[in-house]
C-alpha cells in the first residue's frame, strides 16, 4: 500500500468496529490493548495495524495551528501517544514488531474502556469542539438527556462560568471535555450538581 505522507488514517479500523463489538461481546480471545506510542508515532502504526489487519481506535481531532504568519488546521489525535486496538497475544508481539511502540499496556478494565472509547467517539463524531483535560478534576456524574451528545455520561466541571461534560479513559489517566448547556443535563445522584474545576 502506498501511502501519501499528509493522508491521514481513519480513526476507527474497520469502520464498524464499535458496532462489531456489541454484537460479539463473548469475544474473550481478542481485547483492548493501549499502545504507548514513540514520539508523534500514532497515525503511523495506525497504518501499520490497517495493513496488518488489527482493529483499532485512534481518536482524532482539528487543531488550529499558527505557521509562518498563516492559520492551519492539522488533524492530531486526541490523546498524544497513544492508540488503543483489538487483539490477542500474537497481536499485541506484531504491534510490539513495529518498532512505533514503547510499551503496550494491558487494560484491566475492557468492558469499562470499550464504554468510555464509545463515549469519546460519539462525542467526536457529534462536537467539533473537544479539549483535553485533567483526568483528575472532581465533579458531579450527570447524563445529557436532550441534543446530539444524548445518552452520554460523565462528570460535569464548572470552569470560568462555563459548563462542561468531562470522559475519562481511566486506564491512561486522562481524558476529555466538551461544553455542554446545563438545561441537557440530568443528575445521576442526589449530591450536588457543580463542583470548581
Amino acid at each position: 500500500m502506498t501511502l501519501n505522507p499528509s493522508a491521514n488514517p481513519p480513526s476507527c479500523f474497520p469502520e464498524a468496529l464499535f458496532q462489531l463489538l456489541l454484537n460479539n461481546l463473548s469475544d474473550e480471545e481478542n481485547v483492548w490493548w493501549v499502545a504507548k506510542t514513540r514520539s508523534r508515532q500514532e497515525k503511523a502504526l495506525a497504518w501499520t495495524l490497517v495493513n496488518q489487519n488489527i482493529p483499532y481506535y485512534l481518536p482524532l481531532i482539528h487543531r488550529l495551528q499558527k505557521s509562518k504568519k498563516r492559520m492551519r488546521v492539522s488533524v492530531v489525535p486526541l490523546f498524544s501517544g497513544y492508540i488503543f486496538f483489538r487483539g490477542n497475544i500474537a497481536s499485541r508481539l506484531a504491534v510490539l514488531r513495529t518498532r512505533r511502540v514503547a510499551q503496550v499496556i494491558e487494560v484491566p478494565g475492557q468492558a469499562r474502556l470499550t464504554t468510555e472509547l464509545q463515549m469519546i467517539k460519539k462525542m467526536l463524531d457529534r462536537e467539533k469542539q473537544v479539549e483535553l483535560c485533567d483526568f483528575l478534576t472532581a465533579g458531579q456524574k450527570v447524563t445529557i438527556t436532550h441534543g446530539p451528545l444524548a445518552g452520554l455520561s460523565g462528570s460535569v466541571i464548572k470552569q470560568k462560568n462555563r459548563f462542561y461534560l468531562q470522559l475519562a479513559v481511566e486506564c491512561i489517566g486522562q481524558g476529555v471535555r466538551v461544553e455542554v448547556p446545563m438545561k441537557y443535563v440530568k443528575p445521576e445522584d442526589s449530591s450536588p450538581v457543580l463542583m470548581a474545576a
